[in-house]
């Protein structure tokens, strides 16, 4: 069996998750992190013993699989340029909103 190459793109509080699980599967390889908030991206990507990348496109080319865990507007633009490259992608589910309250 071939090693799956996975990265996380958006390191926040859920994406660290993500990258946490992909970095503890046998026969997966966490090759980068990526984040717009560089330290964030630095910080997590040495905990986890992988590289810390600036630009999701950067992962192009050396990924098969990613899991996006963003803010909800940028889901599609970078699945979109990850699955036109031929990158396998999780998409985190948005936080649903919170239900309206009747005001009394």
């Amino acid at each position: 069996m071939s090693t799956i190459r996975a990265a996380v793109i958006g390191v926040g509080y859920l994406g660290r998750f993500h990258a946490q699980k992909y970095a503890a599967i046998p026969g997966c390889q966490l090759v980068a992190v990526a984040d717009a908030q560089p330290e964030t991206a630095k910080r997590v990507a040495a905990e986890l013993g992988t590289s810390a990348v600036g630009d999701y496109r950067e992962l192009i080319g050396r990924v098969d699989a990613v899991s996006i865990a963003t803010p909800t507007p940028k889901h599609f633009e970078i699945a979109q340029a990850l699955l036109r490259a031929g990158v396998h992608v999780l998409v985190r589910s948005p936080s649903p909103k919170p239900p309206c309250r009747p005001s009394s």
